[in-house]
């Protein structure tokens, strides 16, 4: 049988944590956000990272981490998707492939996907339209109130 290897990151707080990709992270990603993270990642996009790194920065023994989504949502950078994403994907394939290899990888992409030419005229979305696609969110669904903090108590399971 294999071991769990934990990928380490440091939050915004100057904290270094370890992210463990275990069958309880798993659980808990399923419990916040109703859904397995690969969906969770198309339909929130980077909204989903704080909630995904949460449920992975919990010990060996399954204790919560001293940080709240609420606090990774509103501390971690949003230019800081890319490395917080590849992190979570070295921690999915436990280390096998660095979070440097992985952010490489990912930074290609998005310079592949980068369009020459902006869209001018009537056809050009409008700014809210964008920058829903941009997050990965449907702009008819995009919500202005935040959530609360998901507990088991008001997650169906």
């Amino acid at each position: 049988m294999h071991t769990v290897s934990p990928v380490t990151i440091e939050t915004p707080d100057g904290v270094k944590r370890e992210l463990r990709f275990t069958l309880g992270a798993r659980k808990r990603i399923a419990e916040i956000f109703r859904m397995q993270m690969t969906e969770a990642l198309n339909k929130l996009g980077d909204g989903a990272i704080p909630g995904i790194l949460w449920a992975l920065l919990h010990d060996s023994d399954g204790k919560p981490p001293e940080v709240s989504i609420t606090w990774l949502e509103e501390n971690l950078p949003a230019d800081a998707a890319t490395e917080l994403h590849a992190a979570i994907m070295s921690a999915v394939v436990q280390g096998k492939t660095s979070k440097k290899d992985i952010e490489d990888l990912l930074r290609a992409i998005q310079e592949a996907r980068k369009p020459t030419t902006l869209a001018s005229g009537p056809s050009a979305l409008r700014s809210s339209e964008s920058q829903a696609q941009n997050s990965g969110m449907d702009s008819s669904s995009a919500k202005s109130t935040p959530e609360s903090e998901p507990t088991k108590n008001n997650v169906v399971n």
